[in-house]
């Protein structure tokens, strides 16, 4: 039977499958409930200064029910959440429409199955060109699919690719993956079908798992690599709910194909902030969970930490977001905390504000100043939100880059 991953037109998302490496804090999420979240938004615009709270905020999102991962104007990072589990402890999220970053003006979307087209797009959305797309895409460049390859063989590569996996980024519109210290799954839409993988050279058992490659799970194989396995460790894919997974874990892609997990958007730390994400419209995100206090003898910069000491959040926060949106064509950086605990998050907003006014990177000595203009912060029950304009030279790719090294703001210490 014919099953088609269907999302909007377009060549979104060649950057998508590209986060299937992990690095980031680990961490279990910490259930909140809707009465700690009933206090409404503060404000401050200077660093410190928060306003009372105002309108009650409402119940948490309901993380069980609602749309799934689609391209488009229906896209959302919580239906996103909501496409790939939490089984096994995933700690690092990134998801982005790229059909639709594909759309905003000055970015050409690349030409059917053009090597060249593919990886210029690709570099300008993830920030690789003098010249960068409004809305910021993060690629975590895996190997597999590379679409920012500039070798003479790269034509060849994408001819690999499809024939080993029966598709290639081309296809795709929109992506989340979701990543953790043992496996990675990345979830997709775009225009594939069943036809597209059983035409590869894909086997397919009898409860519809197609695998590339042989051997156990997780084993290297160096003779048996491709450009799609360059470890030649098997990979495995399903194709359900006009949605395609990929997964280096048998048992999970065929559980996720059975709708036997429990996905990620039923946390209500990583629900919460999805949900202010998403309020703000924003087409590519990163998420991650943070598991406790950062050790200030295991920061690569320890000379420099009693600086950021002065900088750092002092009470425990467990899932950090960051999206970008475009707001009148330009681009704009929305960042959302979860605290543990409201009354923390409120005892965190000067310095959350203070970090993002006048802050210096501890690691790249940059000043928050040289690339970004705060617009707001914000404080809703478990939640601490910034909204910045971006300002300096590779600005839509700074705050990316501080969450990725583990940085300052992304970081707490104990009090």
């Amino acid at each position: 039977m014919e099953r088609r991953v269907e999302a909007r037109a377009g060549w979104g998302a060649m950057a998508l499958v590209l986060a299937l490496t992990a690095a980031a804090c680990s961490g279990d999420d910490t259930a909140a409930t809707a009465a700690d979240d009933a206090s409404g938004p503060a404000t401050t615009t200077t660093a410190g200064e928060a306003a009372p709270p105002e309108d009650d905020e409402g119940p948490a999102p309901d993380g069980a029910t609602g749309g799934d991962l689609v391209a488009g104007t229906d896209y959302t990072v919580l239906g996103a959440l909501r496409a790939v589990p939490s089984d096994l402890d995933f700690e690092l999220v990134h998801t982005a429409d790229v059909a639709s970053v594909l759309d905003l003006p000055g970015v050409d979307a690349p030409s059917d199955h053009d090597a060249d087209s593919i990886r210029e797009a690709a570099r300008l959305i993830s920030g690789q060109t003098g010249e960068a797309a409004p809305v910021h895409v993060h690629l975590a460049g895996v190997p597999e699919l590379a679409v920012t390859d500039t070798s003479p063989d790269a034509e060849q590569r994408y001819a690999d690719i499809r024939a080993d996996l029966g598709w290639t980024v081309a296809e795709l519109d929109a992506y989340v993956t979701a990543s953790g210290p043992s496996d990675a799954i990345t979830v997709v839409v775009g225009d594939i079908g069943g036809a597209d993988l059983t035409d590869s050279n894909l086997t397919e058992a009898d409860d519809g798992v197609f695998t590339a490659g042989d051997g156990e799970d997780f084993t290297t194989d160096v003779g048996n690599r491709t450009p799609a396995r360059p470890l030649g460790r098997p990979r495995h894919l399903v194709l359900e709910r006009n949605m395609l997974a990929m997964a280096l874990d048998r048992d999970l892609a065929a559980r996720w194909a059975a709708d036997d997990v429990t996905p990620i958007a039923e946390l209500d730390a990583w629900a919460r902030v999805a949900d202010a994400l998403d309020r703000h419209d924003v087409i590519s995100a990163v998420l991650v969970a943070i598991d406790g206090p950062t050790d200030a003898s295991s920061t690569m910069l320890a000379d420099l930490w009693k600086v950021a000491e002065m900088q750092a959040i002092r009470e425990p926060f467990d899932v950090v977001g960051i999206g970008w949106s475009a707001v009148d064509g330009e681009p704009a950086v929305h960042v959302a905390y979860h605290f543990l605990d409201p009354a923390a998050a409120e005892r965190q907003v000067p310095t959350i504000a203070d970090f993002f006014h006048s802050g210096v990177s501890h690691i790249t000595r940059i000043p928050s100043e040289d690339r970004w203009d705060v617009v707001e912060v914000s404080l809703a029950g478990h939640i601490v939100e910034v909204e910045l304009r971006l300002t300096g030279e590779d600005a839509h790719t700074f705050a990316d880059a501080l969450i990725q090294m583990g940085d300052l703001p992304f970081l707490y210490i104990d009090g």
